[in-house]
């Protein structure tokens, strides 16, 4: 119960709310992502490209899961090899599926995953910063799509806001 002020402004909100322009066919991540059984290649999306508010993500850890092919200064080749559960703790970067192929009636994809400083957080282990990963025989799974920043609705001008009208006798007098 925020009060009747917050009541009633909602009550209004949802009178005069109209969709922005531009809006028509948004659909959000989540359920794009649900729809979306295989994912395009770099070069399919040069001829039907995704949404443009939406960009393909990698769940990734380069401390887990992974088996090193090959490695050089700045570049690591590693091959998925699902030992470790990356969809709990893995973190999503943004990257590119370079190719898609059936391993035993299994759909993989190589993908790049260029892991700069920007990405980084404290909150989570180390992860290689700087470095570009070529990840083999990714799952499905570990694919996702994400939003461009401000691509979502919290971010639209016309979003409900609103004080939380909470009566101060809520509070303990302490407080």
């Amino acid at each position: 119960d925020y009060g009747k002020e917050w009541e009633d402004a909602w009550e209004k909100h949802l009178r005069e709310w109209t969709p922005p322009m531009n809006s028509f066919g948004y659909v959000h991540p989540h359920t794009f992502n649900a729809t979306q059984a295989v994912i395009k290649t770099k070069q399919e999306q040069t001829i039907s490209p995704y949404p443009r508010y939406l960009k393909t993500g990698c769940v990734f850890d380069s401390a887990y899961g992974y088996d090193i092919i090959e490695q050089n200064k700045l570049t690591y080749t590693v091959e998925w090899n699902g030992d470790f559960n990356q969809f709990d703790y893995g973190l999503i970067f943004m990257c590119e599926v370079i190719t898609r192929e059936q391993i035993d009636g299994v759909t993989r994809y190589l993908t790049t995953i260029d892991v700069n400083e920007t990405d980084y957080s404290e909150l989570f282990e180390p992860v290689e910063i700087n470095k570009r990963f070529i990840v083999q025989k990714m799952p499905r799974e570990a694919l996702t799509f994400v939003g461009i920043p401000y691509s979502s609705d919290m971010h639209l001008e016309n979003a409900f806001r609103h004080e939380m009208m909470i009566p101060h006798d809520m509070f303990p007098s302490s407080w």
